[in-house]
């Protein structure tokens, strides 16, 4: 599958260094999370709804956060590779991280209602309605989401990049809690469904701090990492004419 994707979607998909490949492995990526998370997010909240579980609803908005994520990537990633020009002379970088901002508010606002109806639901507990249906859709969650790791994953290693391959197995863990939870409603009366839709909700809200936190730092002007830093110092002294280094400013 991946290697059809490649060659169907992407030019010269062998050459590995080339940028424009690169960025084409990125988006490409990118698009077929969206498509995913959105299917995952349709289903879910649907059959959530339908069987009156706000752990199954948390589950689908935790995937529609994944759909924020992944369009702030790609939409920043292209705004950001805007050239300079004379209003920003630095370039358009940190549109990347305006955009990945916006998207944290959003996961905020979606995990904290959830989070909210989930707590109801501990008190007040609604009787869920088990489905086959709904067990079905969400073992086909949890395998989407396994192949979502493995062909983010290979794609890293073939550009030598980090992947959402960790995002992708951190959604199997709330997606097979969630289908647990369904399961245990055959057999206790006790608010399964309102303690994991709390537990996945809070999953949500930490995703979207944790979403904020990588933005903020960046656009206050977050030093940067040493070892690059060390990398231009390295580069610039391997020539002869330099006689050193001070005050680098990036």
């Amino acid at each position: 599958m991946i290697h059809f994707l490649t060659q169907r979607f992407i030019e010269n998909y062998g050459d590995y260094k080339n940028q424009k490949v690169r960025q084409a492995y990125g988006t490409l990526c990118s698009i077929l999370s969206i498509i995913c998370n959105i299917v995952l997010v349709i289903f879910k909240i649907t059959i959530g709804l339908i069987v009156h579980s706000v752990a199954i609803q948390a589950d689908g908005l935790n995937n529609l956060s994944d759909v924020g994520s992944n369009l702030a990537s790609l939409f920043g990633f292209k705004l950001a590779n805007k050239h300079p020009d004379k209003d920003h002379p630095y370039g358009h970088g940190r549109y990347e991280y305006i955009a990945g901002m916006v998207i944290a508010f959003l996961i905020l606002v979606v995990g904290i209602q959830s989070l909210k109806e989930s707590v109801v639901k501990i008190f007040n507990p609604e009787k869920v309605m088990f489905s086959f249906v709904a067990v079905v859709i969400l073992i086909f969650s949890i395998l989407v989401k396994l192949w979502m790791y493995y062909f983010n994953n290979q794609i890293g290693k073939k550009i030598d990049s980090s992947s959402a391959g960790q995002d992708s197995l951190n959604d199997v863990v709330t997606t097979f809690a969630t289908l647990v939870s369904l399961i245990l409603t055959l057999i206790t009366d006790l608010p399964v469904d309102g303690i994991i839709g709390t537990i996945v909700s809070l999953i949500v809200i930490f995703a979207g701090i944790n979403v904020f936190k990588d933005t903020i730092n960046p656009l206050l002007g977050l030093a940067p990492d040493k070892a690059l830093i060390d990398d231009i110092e390295n580069f610039i002294m391997s020539y002869d004419k330099p006689l050193g280094i001070h005050d680098l400013m990036m």
